[in-house]
């Protein structure tokens, strides 16, 4: 099995909404504001897809969107099929992926994969866990539940101090499942540049999408 040692992550665009009454006027209005909303969200994602973001086919496998100022490179992670960055704005971002069934035999017969959780719940326990041992997390969000263009995927998000580095770094990863493959989305920058980082990594792992 791939060992993973540095991520990213961010999944899923979400609105707020306070609850109305049931008659038939306020549910009418809620909507035409859910419709609204969609429409938001849509033509946001359909915008910074078509004009800063080139699609990526990759292995006749997956297609993702990749920011048009990051450049594919070779050095981040041997078993990565995709690694691209930007080293002017130290923006890092690959996909790992492998074989899910064969994922799923490999834990078993290490007797640490959970049949009451699903495939995508062990999938981000198991490398998440592989994180801690490798780094000190100093701050995180929690696991997430997303649906990734009909994927069961669970998200996180994390700050970390990593050996050998003298500042934090900040991770976005996501844990996909596809029909045979399973997939890790890692994006990581500098922490002081998380911000700046969040809401593209958001983009770059929405889109991607089984072929």
């Amino acid at each position: 099995m791939k060992k993973i040692f540095l991520s990213i992550a961010i999944v899923g665009l979400t609105f707020a909404m306070t609850s109305c009454d049931g008659n038939a006027d306020s549910l009418k209005e809620l909507k035409e504001l859910n419709e609204t909303l969609d429409e938001i969200k849509n033509n946001d994602v359909d915008e910074l897809t078509s004009s800063n973001m080139d699609l990526k086919e990759v292995n006749d496998l997956y297609s993702i969107r990749i920011p048009n100022d990051f450049s594919i490179t070779t050095s981040l992670n041997s078993d990565a099929s995709l690694q691209y960055n930007n080293l002017a704005s130290e923006k890092y971002f690959i996909v790992i992926d492998e074989d899910k069934q064969e994922f799923i035999d490999a834990m078993k017969e290490g007797d640490i994969y959970d049949d009451k959780l699903s495939v995508a719940d062990n999938f981000a326990s198991i490398q998440i866990s592989g994180f801690r041992s490798g780094m000190k997390i100093i701050s995180q969000t929690q696991i997430g539940k997303e649906t990734i263009n009909g994927m069961d995927a669970r998200t996180f998000t994390f700050d970390a101090e990593v050996p050998g580095i003298n500042v934090p770094i900040s991770y976005f990863t996501a844990y996909v499942v596809g029909k045979d493959r399973i997939y890790t989305l890692m994006g990581w920058t500098l922490e002081s540049a998380k911000a700046q980082y969040k809401n593209e990594a958001k983009k770059i792992m929405q889109s991607i999408k089984e072929i």
